[in-house]
């Protein structure tokens, strides 16, 4: 269970393969939160997005999290003045320790709590929910297999605030 702080702004940094429910999980857990807290989403996967349209370009991956960082330093810069607290929402996929490093020293560097939620679906499942997806959406089944190899190979720091759930969606 994810604890809100009372005195400061919380970073809940998503991490997990893709279709394992990252965004649907953070959907809830917006649905749930106090009306007077302010929310943001930092992704990468905005990046892409046209017209309601995935359109993803692999070459242009550095931009995409280089906008999700940016995304999230506004919204701990600007939060820090307000007197509202709020929950920002890292979802990319967050696979390795130096995908999730920047963010968390951005939020040690804001004082702000964070929380490492690995979503744990099996292969099995994402795989299936991946078949589904259609487009630019779909990701190889190797390229999947890869990253659940590299996920369930690296071990992150055990004193960086972490929790897993399963997949809500």
């Amino acid at each position: 269970m994810i604890q809100l702080p009372t005195d400061r702004d919380l970073m809940i940094i998503m991490r997990g393969l893709p279709g394992s429910g990252k965004s649907t999980t953070v959907a809830a857990m917006q649905a749930v939160l106090p009306r007077r807290m302010s929310t943001a989403v930092a992704s990468a996967d905005d990046y892409f997005m046209q017209e309601g349209e995935y359109k993803f370009n692999p070459a242009l991956l550095p931009d995409a999290h280089n906008q999700s960082f940016l995304t999230a330093q506004k919204f701990v810069s600007v939060n820090k003045c307000d007197s509202d607290l709020g929950v920002l929402f890292v979802d990319n996929t967050n696979i390795s320790a130096w995908e999730l490093s920047p963010y968390i020293a951005l939020a040690n560097a804001h004082k702000c709590a964070y929380t490492v939620l690995n979503i744990d679906t099996s292969l099995t499942e994402c795989l299936a929910r991946n078949a589904k997806r259609t487009g630019e959406k779909r990701i190889p089944e190797h390229t999947l297999a890869n990253m659940a190899m590299r996920m369930r190979e690296e071990k992150l720091p055990p004193w960086w605030n972490q929790l897993s759930t399963e997949s809500l969606g």
